[in-house]
C-alpha cells in the first residue's frame, strides 16, 4: 500500500491559507455628482476621476464613449446633458443619452436618479456585458430585456434610488474594464430628470505577491513529488 506523506501537504495546504488571507475584498466606489466634479463639460473621449474606495485603495476612471448630443453638465449634485437649443442645461431631456466605459473591472450595484416622478418618464441602462444573463429585478418598476442586455425603469413611483438587490435579486453585474454602459432617457411628455448617482464593486486584480506565492508553492509539490 502506497502511504501518503502529510509533510507533502504543509506547503500547499499553507499556501491556500496564505493566499485567501492576502485576497483583497471588493471596493465599493459611489460616484456622486457636484458643481465642482470632473465630469463638468465632458464630451466624448474626455476622462474623470480616478474614484477612490478609500478601504481598499481601488481606484477607477470613467471615459466618456457615446453622447445623444452636447456635453456633460454637473449641477447642485445631479448630472444633465447641456445641449444648445431649447434644451433644461442641468438634465437629461427626452432621447439624450451617456455612454461611459471604466478602467477598472467593476460590478454595477447601484443607481440614483433626481427629478424622476412622473409616469411619462423613463429611463434605459444597457451594457453588452449584460447581454443573455438571466436576472429578475425584484423592484415593481424595474423591467431587464436579457436579449439586449437592457434595464428599464419606469418613473419613481416609490423610489429613485435603487441597489443590487432591485436590480438582479443580488445577481452580478458586471462591467469589464474597457466595456461600454449607456444611460438614456425617453418622456412622452416633455419631462427631464437627473443622474443622481451610480456605484459600483470595483474587482481587484490579483496581486503579484499572490502570484509570486502560487509559482512558488507550485514548484516546490512538483519538486516533492519528483
Amino acid at each position: 500500500m502506497k502511504r501518503t506523506s502529510l509533510p507533502r501537504l504543509i506547503p500547499l495546504t499553507a499556501l491556500l491559507v496564505l493566499t485567501a488571507s492576502v485576497m483583497p475584498a471588493h471596493g465599493v466606489a459611489i460616484i456622486g455628482f457636484a458643481n465642482t466634479d470632473t465630469f463638468e463639460g465632458d464630451g466624448v473621449g474626455d476622462t474623470a476621476g480616478p474614484f477612490n474606495d478609500p478601504a481598499t485603495g481601488i481606484s477607477a476612471t470613467f471615459t466618456t464613449t457615446s453622447l445623444s448630443t452636447g456635453l456633460l453638465n454637473p449641477n447642485s449634485g445631479t448630472l444633465g446633458i447641456d445641449a444648445a437649443g431649447a434644451d433644461t442645461a442641468d438634465a437629461f431631456d427626452a432621447s439624450e443619452s451617456w455612454g461611459f466605459s471604466l478602467d477598472s473591472d467593476a460590478e454595477w450595484v447601484g443607481i440614483d436618479f433626481g427629478s424622476f416622478s412622473t409616469t411619462t418618464e423613463t429611463f434605459s441602462v444597457f451594457s453588452p456585458s449584460w447581454v443573455g444573463l438571466s436576472i429578475v429585478p425584484t423592484h415593481a418598476e424595474i423591467m431587464f430585456a436579457s436579449g439586449t442586455g437592457t434595464f428599464t425603469f419606469t418613473s419613481g413611483t416609490t423610489s429613485d434610488n435603487y441597489d443590487l438587490n432591485d436590480l438582479s435579486g443580488g445577481t452580478a453585474l458586471p462591467l469589464p474594464s474597457g466595456t461600454s454602459m449607456t444611460i438614456a432617457f425617453a418622456s412622452t411628455a416633455s419631462d427631464t430628470a437627473q443622474l443622481q448617482g451610480l456605484s459600483f464593486n470595483l474587482v481587484p486584480e490579483p496581486s503579484s505577491a499572490i502570484l509570486t506565492l502560487a509559482g512558488f508553492g507550485l514548484l516546490l509539490f512538483r519538486r516533492r513529488r519528483d
